[in-house]
């Protein structure tokens, strides 16, 4: 049988019953006491997932990560159109921090700058991963209207040349309720292929959502929840060539690999400001955010992690 990511031959007895970072930090009798026998299985299974994966891992770079995963050069006619698809966007976008999500103004400026299509968002309301993960979906969504209305003036003048690819998966919100057939999974936001099921067997992509903080935003906890998403996924659909994870940790956009024997991570940048008095260069690190990130999102199923369907 192949070697799928988290499937090694390891034993689940063998691994330390002392998980570092908090997932389980005593498996004493009093602790155990109080969990239920699958939420048991949860946390052995967590800890075996982070024992045989942690040291697995390599950073790289945009344009690295895409060669190592065969995946197909950006081209010139998207390179040329995503400085000005997302400009408005990454113009609009709101400030957030641990605190606080709300709109910027341009450094010079009182006047703060409009919001855009993201006006009367419930994301305002209050920070936590919840309002992460709805203006992690209302980003695509955006981006995927921008995307269809260049499209169709191009088509209009006939300037073919300069189409960039649209955007055909479905996104859904799983938080509070689990994907179907995944044995109790509530991953934060799912990306199903078009016209399938919507069920973790057509999973393309998926997205977990986290608060910013002191440190590293992939701790142990947070890397054992994303490997055992992936572990998930390797079981249902074995033609996988790589699992994708977006990880959005408070304004930043990580990207996380999971391939059969290791890992990548590589940092996207930021998809909202990250001070409240902009600069134009950082509208442009959120625009190039926000064009890699539609990149990686429109790449059909057989680039970008599976080998067949």
């Amino acid at each position: 049988m192949a070697e799928y990511p988290g499937q090694p031959q390891t034993p689940i007895s063998q691994i330390g019953r002392n998980f570092v970072g908090g997932l389980a930090t005593s498996l004493g009798q009093t602790r155990s006491e109080l969990l239920s026998p699958d939420e048991k299985k949860l946390e052995k299974r967590r800890e075996w997932l982070y024992s045989e994966l942690k040291d697995r891992g390599e950073t790289m770079d945009f344009y690295e990560l895409l060669r190592n995963l065969g995946l197909p050069p950006v081209d010139e006619p998207f390179k040329e159109n995503a400085p000005k698809l997302f400009q408005s966007l990454a113009e609009c976008a709101p400030f957030l921090n641990k605190n606080k999500m709300a709109q910027t103004r341009m450094e010079g400026l009182t006047k703060p700058q409009p919001l855009g299509e993201f006006e009367g968002s419930d994301f305002f309301k209050a920070v936590n991963e919840k309002a992460i993960t709805s203006y992690f979906q209302r980003l695509v969504d955006l981006m995927h209207d921008e995307a269809m209305r260049h499209n169709e003036c191009s088509r209009k003048a006939a300037k073919h040349s300069q189409l960039v690819p649209e955007f055909v998966y479905r996104v859904a919100d799983h938080q509070a309720k689990e994907v179907p057939r995944s044995g109790g999974h509530k991953m934060d936001v799912v990306f199903f292929y078009a016209r399938q099921s919507m069920n973790i067997n057509n999973v393309h992509i998926i997205v977990e959502a986290k608060l910013a903080g002191v440190g590293d935003p992939m701790d142990e906890k947070t890397f054992a929840q994303i490997a055992d998403y992936q572990y998930c996924l390797w079981k249902k659909q074995r033609t996988r060539a790589f699992v994708p994870v977006f990880l959005v940790h408070g304004s930043q956009l990580d990207l996380v690999v999971f391939t059969r024997g290791r890992w990548y991570r590589m940092g996207l940048g930021p998809i909202c400001h990250e001070r409240q008095v902009m600069r134009t260069q950082d509208i442009k690190k959120v625009r190039l955010t926000m064009a890699r990130l539609y990149y990686l999102i429109t790449l059909p199923p057989e680039s970008f992690g599976h080998i067949c369907d």
